[in-house]
């Protein structure tokens, strides 16, 4: 399994896309002001919201994604480092769909 990790390149390759990811959802002019910070290292992320939202769970599985959250208003986000990007990348687009929605 270390073996795979490693040939892959799959840290570094999780570590390029949570900051690419983090720099977006600080960026997304659609939520800024639902958000008051985003945290993480590599893929495992921490949105924190400005407020706690309602069903928040519920409707992420409405929209297609699987969304933790935490502390009431902390979305955690945690997929596997073998993601495929482009699954990564519109799960982001959901997300911030979502988050504008609140």
């Amino acid at each position: 399994l270390f073996d795979v990790i490693e040939r892959e390149k799959l840290v570094d390759r999780a570590q390029k896309l949570g900051e690419a990811a983090m720099n977006r959802l600080r960026q997304e002019p659609t939520i800024k002001n639902r958000i008051t910070d985003v945290r993480g290292h590599g893929l495992m992320l921490g949105i924190e919201l400005a407020q706690a939202p309602e069903k928040f769970v519920e409707k992420g599985l409405e929209m297609g994604i699987l969304v933790n959250l935490t502390a009431q208003k902390v979305i955690r986000l945690a997929p596997p480092v073998n993601i495929p990007a482009q699954d990564w990348d519109a799960g982001l687009d959901t997300l911030v769909k979502l988050i504008a929605s609140l």
